[in-house]
């Protein structure tokens, strides 16, 4: 893990002090829209399971997940790295990305 000198621009300090940079790379590391998905899904079971119920379709499943998951922590730097890990080549759900950017992302940046 990187130390705050090294900091990745879309890590900060706070996101360092708990355990997101582990479940951030866990998301970066997935290699399938699935395994992504199965991921994300780990973050928190009973919300996740509230959402399952409303929301079948998985896409969107994992859409809501992920929004949620942005509102726990800090916005800027989490909706930055998730996008970028729906943006990777194996995962391709480009979509889903811009729809999470297009929600999460400051004014002053996008």
């Amino acid at each position: 893990m990187a130390t705050a000198g090294t900091t990745p621009d879309f890590l900060d300090k706070r996101l360092l002090q708990d355990d997101v940079p582990e479940i951030v790379a866990n998301i970066l590391d997935a290699q399938t829209k699935s395994e992504l998905l199965g991921r994300v899904l780990k973050l928190s079971p009973s919300r996740v399971s509230a959402i399952h119920m409303q929301y079948k379709d998985p896409e969107e499943c994992l859409f809501r997940v992920i929004d949620e998951f942005v509102k726990q922590v800090d916005p800027i730097p989490t909706w930055r790295v998730i996008t970028t890990a729906l943006r990777h080549p194996t995962i391709r759900l480009t979509g889903l990305a811009d729809e999470i950017e297009s929600k999460h992302c400051p004014p002053t940046i996008c």
